[in-house]
């Protein structure tokens, strides 16, 4: 598996999302990612922290 695609209730973006993203995997993301601002921060700490994040 290369890339997790999200098709879940908002709620759940975020946290799939960082998962995805710490198990090593590309994760790509549309609108909205998240329901609160402080998911979009955690996102994109994730993402630096990882180097994944929308394709490889």
């Amino acid at each position: 598996m290369d890339v997790v695609t999200l098709a879940t209730p908002d709620f759940s973006h975020a946290r799939i999302a960082i998962d995805a993203m710490h198990s090593g995997h590309h994760v790509y993301h549309e609108k909205p990612v998240g329901i609160a601002p402080a998911e979009g921060e955690a996102m994109a700490a994730a993402q630096r922290r990882t180097g994944r994040g929308n394709g490889p």
